[in-house]
């Protein structure tokens, strides 16, 4: 997820094709000269080749892991713009330094349930495509269908969907009004498709952790005045969205958000508790889904009461590495410390179920330097200087699964993988799908299609 949004609006000036197959990068050939009274030549393009890998974007058609080692020289397609296509092309350099891991486990048959949540473009205002590209004039709506479908081959229940909004002036809480992601039209509308799929849809909020005017919220002194009225502002609008999802059929809410939070929580504490203790029971009459609480860092941060008050925890799945340790990545040198992640939580109790957020990165030095950027970065290298490994991201997946599947404190409602891209676009341009915690096309989506393949 985004660390922040940028409030200026970059203007589309050009724009490539819609969705379908992009066209492949050639060599222009000019003909010779004519007479003004005959037809020129026709252009001929010679393609560019290199070493790539060729996998289907049917994720069930790919054999894991013999098609995801299968190099061969095939014509470089620009996938730029591409929204969906039959099969998927990618650098054999992105294949990594380490072999793919085996698949060791199943949830299938174990009611836990697997959630995907989309990429949280939707309507940033400065580039709001589903390929995160200046260029593009590919529609979020065209996209969003094709996805759903994806996540449904893929084996998904759930589809989260992020919800941003930008305080307009931190100095003074007091509206989200100006920018918010997803319209309240979209909102519906992404409910109600996820439902024609037969996946059931979860909202997720954000906060900005800018306002829209670009001030820096950690940057400023908020004190309990501040806390009281910001969560006025948030509780008006949480209530509106509770009302939005449930015409739209949405399964299950957030009762708090993601991206901002304060350094920390501490010193305010029991006001959090209580202001979300009244929101949850202000959305029961508005809501008849579930809800869940995201931000559950410390026993500061979820108290028994706020706790009891929701239906779902989700809590992230993580853990880093040394350079040494990382130049030699196995799952088993990743499982102590992922499941040292799992056990930390366990001052929640065990009597709420545990929504597991997995989030790794397909980049050489994850489990040392953490996330990076992928998108939303429009002024700086961002993920640029970053080595592609899909291995690193793989063998990530595989040890985190395997860790959830050996813990037995908590019940595990589901696992949620997230940032799946939802365009076919692998390399990097303005945005870095190569190196996103996205899986979509790469051989972490394998594996998760293996664990939960009935």
């Amino acid at each position: 997820m985004r660390k922040f949004l940028l409030t200026l609006t970059i203007l589309l000036v050009a724009a490539c094709g819609g969705g379908g197959g992009g066209g492949e990068s050639s060599t222009t050939v000019s003909g010779g000269g004519g007479s003004s009274s005959s037809a020129s030549p026709p252009t001929t393009t010679t393609p560019v080749f290199a070493n790539q890998v060729t996998i289907s974007a049917n994720v069930n058609a790919n054999a894991y892991p013999t098609v995801y080692a299968a190099v061969a020289s095939t014509p470089v397609i620009d996938d730029t713009c591409l929204v969906e296509a039959d099969s998927i092309r990618y650098p054999a350099a992105y294949q990594g330094a380490f072999p793919l891991p085996p698949v060791k486990g199943n949830f299938a048959s174990a009611n836990i349930g697997l959630g995907v949540g989309i990429k949280d473009n939707w309507g940033d205002g400065y580039i709001s495509n589903p390929n995160i590209n200046k260029t593009c004039a590919t529609d979020n709506r065209t996209a969003f269908v094709a996805t759903l479908k994806r996540l449904k081959s893929l084996g998904s229940s759930y589809v989260y969907i992020a919800q941003y909004g930008c305080l307009r002036d931190a100095i003074n809480p007091t509206s989200f009004l100006g920018q918010i992601s997803i319209s309240d039209a979209d909102l519906v509308w992404m409910g109600q498709q996820a439902q024609a799929q037969g996946i059931k849809a979860r909202l997720l909020m954000q906060v900005c952790s800018n306002d829209q005017k670009g001030k820096i919220l950690n940057n400023l002194t908020l004190d309990n005045q501040w806390y009281s009225t910001f969560f006025d502002t948030y509780s008006a609008f949480m209530l509106d969205q509770a009302r939005i999802a449930q015409t739209a059929g949405f399964d299950s809410i957030s009762l708090d958000w993601g991206d901002w939070n304060p350094i920390s929580w501490a010193p305010i504490s029991s006001l959090r508790s209580t202001r979300l203790q009244q929101l949850s029971a202000n959305i029961r009459p508005v809501f008849n889904g579930r809800q869940f609480l995201m931000s559950t860092w410390s026993t500061n941060d979820a108290p028994p009461s706020l706790v009891n008050s929701v239906d779902m925890l989700v809590a992230f799945v993580g853990t880093k590495l040394t350079e040494a340790q990382s130049n030699s990545l196995s799952v088993s040198q990743l499982l102590p410390g992922f499941t040292n992640s799992i056990n930390s939580r366990q001052f929640l109790g065990s009597g709420k179920p545990l929504i597991w957020i997995l989030q790794i990165q397909s980049h050489k030095d994850f489990f040392v330097n953490g996330w990076v950027e992928d998108a939303g970065c429009w002024s700086t290298p961002c993920a640029s200087s970053l080595t592609t490994d899909f291995s690193v991201q793989a063998i990530g997946i595989e040890a985190a699964l395997e860790a959830i599947n050996q813990q037995t404190f908590f019940k595990t409602e589901s696992v949620f993988v997230n940032s799946y891209w939802l365009a076919d676009t692998v390399t990097p341009h303005d945005s870095f799908p190569n190196t996103s915690q996205s899986i979509r096309n790469k051989p972490a989506e394998s594996i998760v299609y293996q664990w939960w393949k009935k």
